[in-house]
């Protein structure tokens, strides 16, 4: 059987696309998971096949309609499409530990101002996927003509769907079988129930978007890793048509459903709204990390006013886990104010400004958030959703430095009771918000963990002026202080790029995980110091506690940091505060409790 030339071109012109789309998807969950199942091939070759065979029909599927259409110049729009998504999930998991998803695309917007922190996550690696692009660009251009061929088209459709759905499902159907005496699998079932099934038997439907209808139940969005399994099993071009499947089946506001039940166990029985015990100043320093303030030489070069905060009535909390999500800052700072937890997709206090909110601040006669940020996240309606009597905000955003100097002129000024939140920008990623102090740090440090450490040392000389402040000013006498961090900001992918600098210097930096740290300074508490893993869902009732509120209608889903026995008896799972706080946001919950 003999093809003419322009057969044999267009054959390989769908060879060369189809080959660099899987190449792409290979080299996708290689910089992602660092894994590509080389080894499986003789340890479990069905997983092999399954793994590679899905990173290969994406390929296949696309390919094949250079069969169809006489006009191929399409094909090439599509490599630099596939590019450009690859790049941006890349991007955001190395900003955020995140796949993208929906909402995460729609709130660009609120890159405003931001937008350079994209550029400190591309990597030079990166570069890989455009360069396969111009190669195929380059075949186009050899072998581009107008010969169409039906047959091939279809020949190759079918293969797909074959494969889809008689080989891979046939194998989760007997795998299904063998254990449907012992497990019931209905997906109509409660979300909660289903999810447990999911997670314990670790069954996988891998005919695409077929999982998609389970991944849009957010009961099943508590597994954190749920849109990264489905994306490993399938390929990062799958991710696209199911994030938007994902999105149009998302559960509608009216069937987040929240029984008084399931949540009586996190409302206070009370009719009087509690008067705190002292005034307070809250402080939520950007991407404020641990480790720093646990290396000891680290420690006293560049944060030595966060040090000597840890004084001989204060309470320091080495290993806060971060839970923000696609609301970044605005999660943090909602889960320090309300003890509300993110939702499982977006922003809520972009997507629910208009709920009604619990909030600290509504505890105090007076209050005021001093931003630096000029209204990002929301923050024009959050505020007074939050209880904040004012805000303080500059057109051009403050710098540290402003920031605290209007934090002071506001203590001076403002009547007790208070309540004050400011909240920190200069290290925000890129970090080149302030100038290179001449910091004395390590020789070979990788660049952005040097640059971090320049603008937290710049953060922390600004928080040592509110430190003199609290050692000479009567009016501070009798507040309370709290500083955290909104969220850590080195996910594991960057942790593994400083690996080898680390190792060469001995140096203790964290090998996966790192924490957000938590001060209070109080003169109604005693010094203590704990290294156990705990949560920012914690930080609400700890506050609560802190101002002698803990009657405050809604106690949050944590527990009092500073009380030790109940750290170690949590009322609920973090996965299933999740869940409920989730469907308590969708639905609106506190609107039974406005006046």
């Amino acid at each position: 059987m003999t093809f003419s030339k322009e057969k044999q071109k267009l054959i390989l012109l769908f060879i060369v696309m189809c080959l660099i789309i899987f190449i792409k998807c290979v080299a996708f969950n290689w910089l992602y998971f660092h894994s590509i199942l080389v080894s499986s091939l003789f340890t479990e070759p069905l997983e092999f096949i399954k793994f590679y065979t899905n990173k290969l029909l994406p390929g296949l599927l696309i390919s094949s309609f250079l069969f169809v259409w006489k006009r191929k110049g399409w094909s090439v729009i599509i490599q630099f499409i596939i590019d450009l998504w690859i790049i941006a999930n890349l991007v955001y998991y190395r900003a955020n530990g995140l796949l993208l998803d929906m909402s995460a695309i729609l709130m660009t917007t609120n890159l405003k101002g931001f937008g350079s922190s994209i550029l400190a996550y591309l990597h030079f690696s990166y570069l890989l996927f455009p360069f396969l692009s111009i190669i195929y660009l380059y075949c186009y251009k050899k072998w581009n003509n107008k010969f169409t061929c039906i047959p091939f088209f279809l020949f190759i459709l079918l293969i797909s769907v074959l494969y889809h759905c008689l080989f891979l499902c046939g194998h989760q159907y007997k795998s299904f079988q063998s254990q449907r005496e012992a497990i019931k699998f209905d997906i109509k079932a409660d979300r909660k129930e289903v999810m447990d099934i999911y997670g314990r038997t670790g069954l996988r439907v891998f005919v695409p978007f077929h999982e998609v209808a389970l991944f849009a139940r957010p009961g099943f969005s508590i597994c954190p890793s749920y849109a990264e399994e489905y994306t490993r099993s399938h390929s990062i071009i799958h991710l696209f048509p199911a994030m938007i499947v994902y999105y149009i089946n998302l559960e509608k506001e009216s069937e987040a459903v929240v029984s008084d039940s399931e949540v009586a166990p996190f409302f206070a029985d009370v009719n009087q709204v509690p008067v705190p015990n002292c005034n307070l100043i809250l402080v939520l320093v950007e991407s404020l990390e641990s480790w720093p303030l646990e290396n000891e030489e680290l420690s006293r070069i560049v944060c030595p006013n966060l040090m000597a905060l840890r004084s001989e009535h204060s309470a320091y909390f080495s290993k806060v886990r971060s839970m923000a999500k696609h609301g970044v800052s605005g999660d943090g700072q909602m889960m320090l104010l309300s003890g509300m937890l993110p939702i499982f997709s977006g922003a809520a206090c972009i997507l629910y400004g208009n709920n009604e909110w619990p909030g600290i601040p509504h505890l105090y006669q007076n209050s005021l958030l001093v931003d630096s940020a000029n209204g990002i996240w929301n923050q024009h309606q959050m505020t007074g959703k939050y209880g904040f009597c004012s805000y303080d905000e500059s057109d051009q955003g403050y710098n540290d430095e402003e920031l605290f100097s209007h934090l002071s002129s506001a203590i001076d000024t403002i009547s007790s009771p208070y309540c004050l939140l400011t909240i920190t920008g200069a290290t925000h990623s890129p970090f080149n918000h302030v100038p290179d102090s001449g910091l004395m740090l390590p020789k070979g440090m990788p660049q952005y963990l040097h640059d971090y450490l320049v603008c937290l040392n710049y953060t922390d000389k600004c928080i040592g002026t509110l430190l003199e402040k609290y050692k000479t000013d009567p009016k501070m006498s009798d507040a309370a202080i709290v500083i955290t961090g909104d969220h850590n900001v080195f996910k594991p992918s960057l942790w593994r790029e400083f690996s080898s600098w680390d190792r060469a210097k001995e140096y203790q930096l964290p090998s996966e995980e790192s924490f957000c740290p938590l001060i209070i300074c109080s003169k109604h508490i005693e010094q203590q110091a704990c290294e156990d893993i705990v949560y920012q869902m914690d930080l609400f009732p700890t506050v609560l506690s802190l101002i002698g509120c803990k009657d405050y209608f809604w106690k949050g889903f944590g527990v009092d940091l500073l009380d030790k026995e109940s750290r170690q008896s949590r009322p609920i799972s973090v996965d299933e505060a999740i869940d409920l706080s989730d469907r308590m946001i969708r639905s609106n919950y506190f609107q039974h409790f406005s006046n």
